[in-house]
């Protein structure tokens, strides 16, 4: 990959794909500009320049192609200004006019701007969607698309309808991660705002993640729980060894600090026998509780408290954390579904309604000139 270099309008390449990166404010419509004019005057390997109507000039929104097309009519119209002889022009037009001394060469030149400037309705200066509208509208037949297809401007309802009849075909039929995404307080409209950046773009590759252990990291959840809170009586036990030791270091193990944990996990075992469903506030604190834990927090030469509710705890929360894994695998693996589901049902209702949204102008436009028959001739 070539080194970046400071851009010169003057003498920069024309042939080839040149990217030019610039922050706002820096002259990129002047750039377009000179680059739009040297395009217009001068010869690459041996060939005539262009005409006005076949250099392709695309930008993002209407009123930037507005302020565009008339910024480089008035260029060239100046550039046509000094190779007359009736005005000097700034330093870049000085410079490209002297590429054409006076004779033939010159007389070329200005001829091309006369014909640009009078034939500038003709200019190709469009947003990248107007373009491509008008490519599969011009060339319908070679495109392969309907002649007719009305723009849709906004399928905010329509996207709503498809994440709508996933969420009742799909997640309703799945009662643990229904319930899970009934914890989390999850929504279609949620999901549309966070898929839609991915959809109508086919050339993503999408990768799940493995969710096929869902119920069995439940099942072992539940089971290192229901181990733990079988016997409340060992689990006071452990809390009193743990409450009275006296070798812990102040500053990890403060006294307050040691009281939160137990009254955290007394609380979760008052609750009804389902699987706690631990916050990460929760789950820190009793993270203070494993035997690792523990064992850093000590004074010099103060052996750590032992006891079974230690390993308990640090079995549960490792086979939680197994689970929440396996959670975020399944719920990411159910949001890539939902896009390829929104892509094929967009199309499927684009098709049947013979409509085209703006995402569409562009993947169609893709596809047409990637098709292996007619791809080329779309091209031409």
């Amino acid at each position: 990959m070539n080194a970046p270099q400071a851009l010169d309008a003057l003498h920069c390449p024309l042939a080839g794909v040149n990217l030019i990166e610039a922050s706002a404010g820096t002259g990129k419509t002047w750039t377009i500009a000179a680059l739009f004019a040297r395009l217009l005057l001068e010869e690459r390997d041996g060939a005539p320049p262009p005409t006005v109507d076949q250099l392709l000039v695309v930008t993002y929104t209407k009123a930037a192609t507005a302020e565009l097309r008339e910024r480089l009519r008035k260029r060239l119209a100046e550039m046509l200004a000094v190779l007359e002889g009736k005005a000097e022009g700034d330093g870049f037009l000085q410079a490209l006019a002297a590429r054409f001394p006076a004779g033939p060469a010159r007389e070329q030149a200005r001829q091309r701007l006369i014909a640009a400037v009078t034939g500038f309705d003709a200019a190709a200066i469009y947003t990248i969607h107007g373009f491509c509208q008008r490519v599969l509208t011009d060339a319908a037949f070679e495109s392969g698309q309907t002649f007719q297809a009305e723009l849709v401007e906004d399928d905010a309802a329509r996207l709503a309808e498809i994440v709508d009849d996933f969420w009742r075909r799909r997640i309703i039929a799945e009662p643990l991660l229904a319930q899970v995404l009934v914890e989390q307080g999850a929504t279609p409209d949620a999901w549309l705002a966070e898929i839609r950046p991915y959809l109508s773009k086919p050339y993503l590759k999408l990768r799940a993640p493995d969710s096929a252990r869902l119920d069995t990291a439940r099942r072992l959840a539940e089971e290192r729980w229901q181990a733990l809170a079988a016997d409340p009586a060992r689990v006071e036990e452990g809390l009193a060894l743990f409450l009275a030791h006296p070798g812990f270091k102040a500053n990890i193990y403060r006294p307050d600090t040691m009281q939160r944990i137990a009254e955290t996990l007394r609380g979760w075992l008052a609750l009804p026998d389902s699987l706690p469903e631990l916050d990460s506030d929760s789950r820190k604190l009793l993270e203070k509780l494993l035997p690792e834990a523990l064992a850093k927090g000590m004074k010099k030469a103060c052996e750590p408290p032992a006891h079974p509710l230690f390993e308990q705890v640090e079995a549960w929360l490792a086979a939680w954390g197994l689970y929440m894994e396996q959670v975020a695998n399944s719920l990411a693996g159910l949001k890539l579904e939902l896009i390829a589901w929104a892509n094929e049902e967009l199309a499927r209702r684009r098709g049947a309604e013979r409509s085209r949204s703006f995402d569409d102008l562009l993947t169609d436009l893709g596809a047409a000139l990637d098709h292996p028959e007619t791809g080329a001739l779309l091209a031409a």
